[in-house]
C-alpha cells in the first residue's frame, strides 16, 4: 500500500512539472493605437514618423518637423539611416508632455540581445511603443504574441502601425517573416522624471 501511495505521489510530481513546463500563450496590446497613428509626410521620414508615434504615445506632442529640424537642422526629405545611431539622436532628450511635466527620454536600443522578448513585452504592458524597422523602413510595434513556461519567453506574432500607410489599421506579421524581411532590432523610450524642474 505504502509503494502505490509513493507512485501516486510522483506522478502527481512529474504531472506538476511536465505542466510547468508547457508554454502558455498569451498576448498584450496596446488599447487604442490609432490614436497616435501618424502618417509619413514625406517619403523618407518613416522614422520621424515613428519617432512621433512613440512619442505621441507617452503624451509627448512632438511632430516629424520638430525632429527633422532635431536631427539636420533643416526641413530635408531624408532617411536616416539603416540602423538606429541617427533616429535616435532627435527621439532623445528633454520634452513638455501634454500635463506641462518636463521628462527625460531615455532611448533603448537593441540588435538581438537574449532578453529582447521580455523588453518588448514590458513595454507595451505599459502603453509604450517600439520602433522596428528594416533597413528600408520602420514600422511601430503595439502589440504582441508570446508563449512563456513561467522562465523562458518567445514571441510569435507582432502587431505594427505602418507611417507609409494607407490608415492606422494593425498589420500582424509572424516574428519569423519580419525577420525574413531583415528586422535589425528594435528601439523604443524609457521615461525619467526631470527633477531640476521641480519648484523648491
Amino acid at each position: 500500500m505504502k509503494r502505490i501511495v509513493v507512485y501516486a505521489m510522483l506522478y502527481l510530481l512529474h504531472t506538476a512539472f511536465v505542466n510547468a513546463q508547457t508554454m502558455q500563450p498569451y498576448s498584450v496590446d496596446i488599447a487604442t493605437p490609432g490614436s497616435f497613428y501618424a502618417l509619413q509626410k514625406q517619403p523618407l521620414w518613416c522614422w520621424a514618423a515613428c519617432n512621433q508615434m512613440v512619442l505621441n504615445a507617452v503624451g509627448i506632442p512632438e511632430t516629424q518637423e520638430k525632429q527633422v529640424l532635431k536631427l539636420f537642422g533643416q526641413l530635408v526629405n531624408r532617411g536616416a539611416g539603416g540602423n538606429y545611431e541617427l533616429a535616435r539622436m532627435p527621439l532623445g532628450g528633454r520634452y513638455e508632455n501634454e500635463a506641462g511635466e518636463t521628462v527625460n527620454v531615455r532611448v533603448y536600443i537593441s540588435y538581438g540581445r537574449f532578453n529582447d522578448p521580455l523588453v518588448i513585452i514590458d513595454h507595451l504592458k505599459k502603453d509604450i511603443p517600439l520602433v522596428m524597422a528594416t533597413k528600408m523602413h520602420g514600422r511601430v510595434c503595439v502589440g504582441a504574441d508570446y508563449i512563456t513556461d513561467g522562465r523562458t519567453c518567445k514571441i510569435t506574432k507582432l502587431r505594427l502601425l505602418d507611417p507609409a500607410g494607407p490608415s492606422e489599421q494593425v498589420i500582424e506579421y509572424t516574428m519569423q517573416q519580419f525577420r525574413d524581411e531583415g528586422l535589425i532590432g528594435f528601439m523604443t523610450i524609457d521615461l525619467q522624471p526631470d527633477y531640476t524642474t521641480i519648484n523648491k
